[in-house]
């Protein structure tokens, strides 16, 4: 007895409104020998996609959400039928059906909340910011004298804000107070380091009762509010570089037009990033500055599913 193949005919299902999972997997299984048994075929079925099995009575594994699991022999019932094909090779339709639900003694569903999924909600959020250079030319902002216009030009600019809601068994207080505020310093769902911020974290306490043991249990739903850039300056800052003063051999002094006598500016001057001032024509210079300190999110992954 061997396997010959086995394919995917089906999946179906998905989450109810109580965010439970229940999915249909239906397999072809085709093996060399008409005198097979159901149970050689599911283990043929388990070496080849243990996460479509994971549930059953005998086999532990990962599940489609990554979750090890052994839910027991409610959550799986295998029902397999077969039928002679021309050339005396067996061909199975094996139904795998599973669920997440769990069912108490007297028929009653009962869910665990930490078992459920993480759900994910975002948006844009628009905020203010210099306009530096002419988003069709590239030419920079100044006057026809090559000076920063005052007040100078603001444009919008947004982000994207996205926020993961989950159940989890302890809250940590110390735990989210480290990472509140804090920009990612390793990769983090699909971003570099220093373009995600956690920007918010909020919990409440929920309170669910077991109808096998009748006692109440505390767990507490968690929401996390990341921030995602991936412009210049990502969650750091750009400021143009420019002032009333510049330095003249090491000291600051006041910026003078070039007037008889000279006078001082009544505007702010651009500088060339070494505190002169910006000759005439050239690129107006950005200083950047990290404004938040860093953490690996890495620590947060088994929150986020």
């Amino acid at each position: 007895m061997a396997l010959v193949s086995i394919e995917v005919i089906e999946i179906t299902g998905g989450y109810t409104d109580k965010i439970d999972r229940d999915w249909d997997v239906s397999l072809r299984v085709i093996t060399d020998t008409a005198d097979d048994q159901a149970p050689a075929v599911l283990g043929y079925v388990s070496a080849e996609y243990p996460l479509y099995t994971a549930m059953s009575t005998s086999v532990t594994g990962v599940d489609l959400f990554g979750n090890n699991t052994d839910y027991g022999a409610y959550a799986l019932r295998p029902r397999s039928a077969r039928r002679q094909s021309p050339d005396c090779r067996t061909v199975w339709n094996v139904d795998l059906p599973f669920t997440s639900k769990s069912e108490s003694d007297d028929g009653e569903d009962y869910d665990d909340p930490l078992d459920k999924p993480a759900v994910w909600s975002g948006s844009f959020q628009v905020f203010q910011k210099p306009a530096v250079d002419d988003a069709i030319t590239g030419d920079p902002i100044v006057n026809s004298a090559g000076s920063a216009f005052d007040p100078q030009p603001q444009k919008d600019g947004s982000f994207f804000v996205e926020t993961c809601t989950k159940n989890i068994s302890e809250w940590d207080l110390g735990f989210w107070t480290d990472l509140h505020g804090k920009v990612n310093s390793d990769h983090f769902q699909g971003f570099f380091p220093g373009e995600v911020r956690l920007l918010q974290v909020t919990y409440s306490e929920q309170h669910q009762r077991d109808d096998n043991t009748k006692v109440w249990s505390k767990y507490y739903t968690v929401n996390m509010t990341f921030g995602y850039k991936e412009d210049d300056y990502e969650w750091g800052v750009g400021i143009l570089d420019e002032g009333w003063h510049v330095l003249a051999d090491g000291k600051l002094e006041v910026a003078l037009d070039e007037s008889t006598p000279p006078k001082p500016y009544n505007v702010p001057i651009l500088l060339d990033g070494a505190g002169a001032q910006l000759a005439v024509g050239a690129d107006p210079v950005v200083k950047e500055f990290d404004l938040y300190d860093e953490r690996a999110f890495s620590v947060m992954l088994p929150y986020l599913t």
